[in-house]
């Protein structure tokens, strides 16, 4: 599963005509991590634009409709019932340039980065909702991930990574 990534990409102008939006973000991002404000590209008004969502929305509620998580596995998010209205009507791209995969060895935890031969950036695919009006940031994105190539695993095991798309929406 994806728990950090990082936009790092200075050539904006670059990044905006792959993605197909005006202007955006400038400020490279070396640590995104969930409950913080990224910025996406979405689609509001038949425009694709650059909006700020939460990744994720972790508020102790006891409604589960007030709960967005960080991650949404590819092979249930049509089925489940958290994931199913955004996936089908609010998806987004989240702009990245690499993602930190952790390793446990014994009792510690150690990242990983992980990024294109190339170091060109990329996208997550990504869901959105809207957050009830108690909440503080108006609206929150959900990564969607599968299961990592063999290649990505040091023992030849399969993991969760993030699923990446690159092509806008």
């Amino acid at each position: 599963m994806c728990g950090r990534y990082s936009l790092t990409n200075r050539r904006r102008e670059a990044l905006n005509r792959k993605f197909g939006v005006p202007p955006g973000p400038t400020t490279p991002r070396y640590n995104c991590a969930p409950g913080q404000i990224h910025e996406v590209v979405s689609q509001e008004g038949g425009e694709t634009v650059w909006t700020r969502m939460q990744w994720g929305n972790q508020i102790s509620s006891s409604s589960r409709a007030d709960f967005l998580p960080i991650n949404a596995r590819s092979e249930t998010v049509v089925s489940k019932p958290t994931f199913c209205d955004s996936f089908r009507e609010k998806r987004c791209l989240i702009p990245a340039d690499g993602w930190f995969e952790w390793q446990l060895i014994e009792t510690q935890r150690y990242p990983h980065f992980v990024r294109r031969k190339d170091h060109s950036t990329f996208a997550f695919a990504g869901t959105w909702k809207e957050l009830p009006p108690e909440s503080l940031h108006r609206k929150a994105f959900t990564i969607i991930t599968r299961s990592a190539e063999t290649s990505m695993s040091s023992d030849g095991r399969q993991r969760a990574g993030a699923f990446a798309l690159r092509r806008a929406i």
